[in-house]
């Protein structure tokens, strides 16, 4: 028997015969093939278009970051009337103002001695190599030394004679990249804190009436976590750093300053952060003696102790709502998939998904939410 062509199939009206086994499964067949190719098109499209995405992600958490302190200016300039007197994006220039002054008062505070630091790092490394390798030798862990300048020449590629041209090329275009992407960042931030309550408003309007309620308690909590995220890491950052630099200065650990620097960049990369940190100021300690790394470790391991049951509890309390195994998982899943930029995100990231699944978890009344 002849099978009906695809046309006579669709012109049928709904009143129109079930269609045939075979007709049903060449439908299911274009059907995949459609989907498929779909999510192919649009899979290419988001890793053609990855750094745009991310940079337009990582965007959207500073502004939702953000936007609480925005809207506490706006709740302290509003009249009697219930509306503010100050335009928005006035108020969101002054953040930014505050934002700069603060970091140009902090690098002017932190960056001469780090600097002076950083030199005398440079200088001495051959030293500590030597001492480092002196103590490896006793211990019979290697059996011959090694220079340093050896060391260095081993480890740097061959080169021919254009190729310093060429990296130094290299090296200006990504710094010009990075100062591109920085001011995109920046700029992308500020429209976004202008413009994202009018269009949040707009989207629930999209919604429908029945899954309102869900769409607005789902912004209401990934804005509360995602800025309870970035401020909770700026105010460790600090804290730790601070008490970093003091406990370090007071035991006689060489380059304090860099490692109280280390010690708080590295509260922005959960778990391997501040490990990393405490193995950089022990191996600097152990150019001076093993008491004074042994009393390095143990002041790192108590500031350890001191910022997991006290200061994150204390800081960012429950309101990022993710277990240790779900941050442990996330950060290995990060860093594998973009690198250091993806364990940094893996956080807030993780947490807007929680935030979603634990709405959709929650029943809601069938009515419509007020916008």
């Amino acid at each position: 028997m002849a099978l009906p062509s695809i046309r006579s199939v669709y012109a049928e009206g709904p009143d129109a015969p079930p269609a045939s086994p075979p007709v049903r499964f060449a439908r299911r067949v274009w059907t995949v093939v459609a989907i498929v190719a779909s999510a192919a098109l649009i899979g290419l499209g988001v890793w053609e278009g990855r750094t745009a995405l991310l940079l337009i992600y990582v965007s959207l958490l500073a502004a939702t970051g953000l936007l609480p302190v925005v809207q506490r200016l706006e709740q302290w300039t509003t009249g009697e009337g219930g509306r503010t007197t100050v335009p928005r994006w006035l108020t969101i220039g002054a953040v930014y103002i505050l934002i700069v002054t603060l970091f140009i008062a902090l690098c002017r505070l932190i960056i001469p001695p780090i600097v002076s630091q950083v030199v005398a790092l440079r200088d001495t490394l051959p030293s500590l190599f030597g001492t480092w390798q002196g103590w490896l030798v006793r211990h019979d862990w290697i059996t011959r030394r090694v220079s340093f300048a050896d060391v260095m020449h081993q480890s740097a590629p061959t080169v021919d004679v254009n190729q310093p041209i060429a990296l130094a090329a290299s090296a200006a275009r990504r710094v010009v990249s990075a100062l591109f992407e920085t001011m995109t960042v920046i700029i992308l931030t500020f429209y976004m804190l202008l413009d994202g309550p009018h269009v949040t408003t707009e989207l629930a309007r999209a919604v429908p009436p029945r899954h309102r309620a869900h769409f607005t308690a789902v912004v209401r909590d990934v804005t509360r976590r995602v800025s309870a995220w970035l401020q909770g890491n700026v105010m460790l950052a600090a804290i730790m750093g601070g008490v970093t630099a003091a406990s370090m200065a007071i035991l006689g650990e060489p380059f304090f300053y860099v490692v109280a620097l280390v010690a708080a960049a590295g509260e922005f990369v959960p778990i391997a952060g501040p490990i990393l940190a405490g193995s950089f100021a022990v191996l600097l300690a152990l150019t001076v003696s093993v008491k004074l790394a042994l009393w390095v470790g143990v002041v790192f391991l108590a500031l350890h102790q001191l910022e997991t049951n006290i200061l994150m509890p204390h800081i960012m309390g429950h309101q990022v709502g993710l277990s240790t195994l779900a941050v442990f998982v996330a950060v290995l899943l990060g860093a594998e998939w973009f690198g250091l930029v993806g364990a940094i995100l893996a956080i807030p990231t993780t947490a807007i998904v929680s935030a979603v699944v634990v709405e959709l978890r929650t029943p809601r009344p069938e009515h419509a939410a007020t916008t």
